[in-house]
């Protein structure tokens, strides 16, 4: 990831996450595979005004580094529901794969688990 490049990355995220960041910020490899242990799937876009972007407590970055990739008087907020696969997978990725999962495998995400439970995850939706 190119972010983690910059020496101070992580004060761009909050304080309670910057160990978990830290941790996960790039992922294992051996040799030319890297592997994936979770996957996002979008489950919404909405443009809300800057004045009503949700609270941090709904994501992992500071409000200040949030702020700095707005640009006008809306943003458009991507709700991501991240799921972990049931068995890690060592992928063989094509260029930008870690970004944009295009994997040359497929990869079974059956018996997938969310993160969050759903009653959580519904519960932010409904606070958005």
């Amino acid at each position: 990831m190119t972010y983690t490049t910059n020496e101070d990355y992580l004060k761009s995220f909050q304080d309670k996450y910057q160990s978990f960041v830290q941790e996960n910020a790039l992922p294992s490899k051996n040799e030319d595979k890297v592997l994936i242990k979770y996957f996002a799937i979008v489950e919404k876009i909405f443009e809300k005004p800057i004045s009503r972007i949700p609270s941090d407590k709904h994501y992992i970055w500071t409000r200040s580094h949030i702020r700095s990739y707005i640009n006008g008087k809306t943003a458009f907020v991507w709700l991501l529901r991240v799921y972990k696969l049931k068995d890690p997978y060592w992928a063989e990725p094509t260029p930008y794969a870690i970004r944009y999962a295009n994997l040359k495998e497929k990869v079974s995400i059956e018996d997938k688990k969310p993160v969050l439970s759903d009653e959580v995850f519904l519960d932010l939706i409904n606070n958005l």
